[in-house]
């Protein structure tokens, strides 16, 4: 039997090293792009509980608050999302803890990597449309910015075109805390929205229930359009 010489080992080897750095990247591609997906798939699981709340209130959109007595969006869908909170846990309003429940949940996204500011609290990484921050009773899905006032479904004319939800990636977004639960303003968008994914990408779930991928940019240049509830 023919034995390889070294320089054939080598030759190999440099093919093998070769083809490696070839499909790393496109390994990391599809890994991100899983990621995605994952977190598209969230949104919608979330907008079918939002929807679950409205057929039990009457066709309201739950209320999405940002006063810090308040509960948050999030704590009101506690009863549809199958993660059997207790009362008293629905009712806390510093934040879940992550010895109430696991950080594996719908309301993170898979790419959502970034160190929590309290490592105690389960992080969310989503925020409700509350455009009441704009100034008027035409934006956004809840009327008041610190109380809950929210609207209908039926109220909304454009669901395919306003926002309901949107990825916000914060180290201060915990689960049952209505501190970065929301976005309402110009410079929440232009400022401090910071997405999980490559390119500023950030998935974005409709009034409509579908959900769409957008980049940074279509979000600032269309913030009075996706905020909009009335036409």
């Amino acid at each position: 039997m023919k034995k390889f010489t070294l320089i054939e080992l080598l030759v190999v080897i440099a093919i093998i090293g070769i083809l490696a750095s070839l499909l790393l990247p496109v390994l990391g591609k599809a890994r991100k792009t899983a990621k995605l997906g994952v977190c598209k798939s969230q949104l919608k699981q979330i907008g079918a509980t939002t929807y679950m709340y409205a057929d039990d209130n009457n066709d309201f959109i739950p209320p999405a608050p940002a006063g810090v007595t308040n509960l948050s969006w999030d704590d009101q869908l506690a009863t549809y999302d199958q993660r059997n909170l207790s009362d008293a846990v629905i009712a806390g309003t510093q934040g879940i803890s992550t010895t109430d429940m696991s950080d594996s949940n719908i309301y993170l996204c898979p790419s959502d990597e970034i160190s929590s500011s309290d490592a105690t609290k389960v992080r969310r990484s989503y925020s409700f449309n509350n455009g009441a921050h704009l100034g008027t009773d035409d934006w956004g899905l809840n009327r008041n910015f610190n109380n809950p006032d929210p609207f209908k479904f039926n109220e909304v004319n454009s669901p395919a075109d306003c926002l309901m939800t949107s990825e916000w990636s914060h180290a201060g977004s915990y689960l049952g805390k209505t501190w970065y639960s929301v976005i309402g303003k110009t410079s929440d968008i232009d400022t401090d929205m910071t997405s999980p994914h490559e390119d500023t990408k950030f998935n974005v779930l409709y009034v409509d229930g579908h959900v769409d991928t957008r980049l940074k940019y279509h979000l600032q240049a269309n913030t009075y359009q996706i905020f909009m509830n009335k036409q």
